[in-house]
Order: C-alpha cells, then sequence, then structure tokens
C-alpha cells in the first residue's frame, strides 16, 4: 500500500487569503483532492482511505443552517486573545496560570482554542447572534474541512461537501486536536463541563470527539473521490503528532520528536500514563487507536532568544551562525532533561524533521550535545 503526498504550489486570490479566512482554509481540502483527481489522474478505487492535516489550535465558526463561517479563522499564533486570558485569570485564585493543568493538561495561554472561541463569542455580533439562535458550530480545521462549505469553486461542486455539510455532514473533531482546545478533560477524554461554564462555551456547538484511528464516514455524493473512506489521525492532524506515528513510528514511550522550524517543537512519548510535569511542559494526547487507551505525550515549544552578547572585534558572521545553532542544541538537551526527570524513564530515540534538519553541523551538534551530556 503507498502513501501519496505532494508538493504542489497554488497560486489564486483565495489561497492568498487562506490564512484569515475559514472558507478559505477548507476550501484547499477540496482543492487537493481535484488536483489528485484531475492531474495526478488518481481514482477512487485507488486509494484506501483519506484525512487532514492541519493547525491543532486554529478556530474556526460557522452557521450549521449554510455552511459559512461566520468570522476569519484566528490562527495559532494570533494573540488578540490576550484580553481574554486576561478575563480568565482576573476569576482565579493568584491568578494561577496552571489553575485547569490538571484537568486539561495545558496552562492558560492565549495559543489554545477555547481562548479564540471566547473572543469570537464576545467580539463577532455575527457569532454572538448564531450561538443565541442555537445555528453555530465550532471546530478547528479539520473539523469544518470534514464538515465543509466551499466558495471560490466551479459552481458544479458548490451544493456539495466532503461530507454533506449542513445536510447532515460530520461535525467531529480527533482526541489529538480536542486536546489543545483546552476544553477537554484530558482524562476522560470528553468536554469537561467545568471548563466549558468557565469559557461560557454552549456544549452543542462542540464536535463530537473521535479515535485517531477509525473510519469517519466516506467522501459525498458528487465530489472527486466520491465513496473514499475517510478516516482518523492517521493521516489526521499536527505535523508533529501525525509524524508519531506516519513518519517516525514512535509509538513506544521514551521516544521522542523535535521539528526544527521557526521554532522547534519537541514531543516526548510518555505511553498510556499522563505524566503531570513540574518543569512546565505541557501534556497533550498523541494518538488513539480505537477503543485502545490513549498514549500520551509531553510537549513542549523551543523559541530562540534573541540575546547576543560576548562579542568582540573579531567576531565574525560565522560566530554567530555557529552560536545560533549551539542555542538551538543546548535548549534542545534541557528540554530532553526534563523530559526525562518528569517521566522517569530515560529517552531511547530522537527522532528529527523540519527544514532545519537539512543543517548537517546542527544535527552533528546536537547529537555531540546528547553524548557529551546524557543523563
Amino acid at each position: 500500500m503507498r502513501l501519496f503526498s505532494s508538493n504542489t504550489t497554488f497560486d489564486s486570490p483565495m489561497l492568498r487569503k487562506c490564512g484569515k479566512d475559514g472558507g478559505a482554509i477548507s476550501n484547499i481540502t477540496f482543492i487537493y483532492l481535484i488536483v489528485l483527481y484531475k492531474h495526478f489522474y488518481v481514482s477512487a478505487r485507488n486509494i484506501v482511505t483519506l484525512g487532514i492535516t492541519n493547525q491543532r489550535e486554529t478556530t474556526i465558526v460557522w452557521d450549521k443552517t449554510t455552511g459559512e463561517p461566520l468570522h476569519n479563522a484566528i490562527v495559532w499564533g494570533d494573540i488578540r486573545t490576550d484580553t481574554t486570558v486576561d478575563t480568565i485569570l482576573a476569576k482565579l485564585p493568584e491568578n494561577n496560570t496552571n489553575h485547569f493543568k490538571s484537568i486539561c493538561g495545558l496552562p492558560i495561554s492565549p495559543y489554545f482554542s477555547a481562548f479564540k472561541l471566547k473572543w469570537l463569542m464576545h467580539y463577532v455580533s455575527q457569532v454572538k447572534k448564531a450561538v443565541k439562535a442555537k445555528k453555530c458550530l465550532f471546530g478547528t480545521v479539520e473539523t469544518h474541512g470534514y464538515y465543509g462549505y466551499w466558495t471560490l469553486i466551479p459552481s458544479y461542486y458548490k451544493k456539495n461537501n466532503l461530507t454533506g455539510g449542513k445536510d447532515g455532514g460530520l461535525h467531529i473533531t480527533d482526541v489529538t486536536n480536542a486536546s489543545r482546545t483546552f476544553l477537554m478533560n484530558i482524562e476522560l477524554l470528553n468536554w469537561d463541563p467545568l471548563l466549558l461554564h468557565t469559557f461560557k462555551v454552549p456544549p452543542e456547538i462542540m464536535p463530537e470527539i473521535r479515535s485517531s484511528s477509525e473510519i469517519y464516514g466516506k467522501v459525498s455524493k458528487g465530489y472527486p473521490l466520491e465513496g473514499v473512506l475517510i478516516s482518523g489521525k492517521n493521516s489526521v492532524d499536527i505535523r508533529k503528532s501525525a509524524g508519531i506515528f506516519s513518519r517516525t513510528k514512535l509509538y513506544e514511550e521514551g521516544q521522542a520528536k523535535n521539528t526544527y522550524r521557526s521554532g522547534c517543537f519537541l514531543l516526548y512519548n510518555t505511553g498510556t500514563s499522563r505524566v503531570q510535569s513540574t518543569h512546565g511542559l505541557v501534556a497533550t494526547v498523541v494518538y488513539k487507536f480505537g477503543d485502545a487507551p490513549a498514549v500520551y505525550a509531553l510537549e513542549a515549544k523551543l523559541l530562540n532568544m534573541k540575546i547576543i552578547c560576548g562579542l568582540t572585534a573579531f567576531s565574525t558572521k560565522q560566530h554567530i551562525i555557529r552560536a545560533v545553532l549551539e542555542a538551538v542544541c543546548f535548549q534542545t538537551r534541557d528540554i530532553l532533561e526534563a523530559m526525562n526527570r518528569d517521566c522517569g524513564f530515560p529517552l531511547s530515540k530522537l527522532h528529527v524533521d523540519g527544514k532545519m534538519t537539512t543543517q548537517h553541523l546542527l544535527m552533528q551538534l546536537q547529537v555531540s550535545f546528547y553524548m557529551l551530556f546524557s543523563f
């Protein structure tokens, strides 16, 4: 069996605004299906299943009677929700950012979907009206993609959606995406009543939580690749979590993966036990196969500090480049050491991916630093 992937570049007004518009983001799924169908001559009979890879925390709300987005998507890195964070913290003892960590595994931060959703419900009148009229649905990108609403596409497809849209479309998410909303109980794997109440989120707007490996449904009639099965997160979500078992086969506890990009994102498989970090790390669900227990991970985001010191008249750009690479390696090792202390078992294997891994010196330094300071 083959996995199909393609690095195809699209250029259109709709795609150029995809970082802002919920419909445009979901349209990419549709366009990719058309590309497979029309340009690569991939037919439904050649495909076992398909899934959607997405940014976890990016938030979309839409009208369930039309399928249309009610507002532009708020992407994962958007910090306009700082005011929402302040509102929540003001109600908590000692403004404790870890107050809900025992429930959802996450610290209070504008990064997570619940804060974006609360901002939308408070500041966007169209969203507020839809919630009051019980017409609003919420989801991260894959949820809206499965449900679907397609604009700026050929007219003969406009009445169809990936799984039916307003006419019975799936309103679902998987546990890994749900674990990044700040609204899921990370132990029970359901929407937590206390968290929903805290953010004043009506339960009926939330998607159904499903496992990472099961059949969700089929591509709708009249669609490219009609009838193809839509599966769980064997192919869904985060480049980081999807890589845990599709690219790097990190099934076992003690294995980790670091994505070296504009920032480093490190996942450490902790098995079926959720580890409560004492070093500021985040607990997340990394995958769940069917009815089997969920598998958890500790996660950390590494961003380089923008401080350069110790420069002399003899310093060159090569010294600065070397310093940056060493800083990445030292910080990665610090995080791995913290994860080891939290988990109580050593790192057995570190997988790497991301654009920076093409830098051979960086990879060699990472190996050297790990071996030199093994813990």
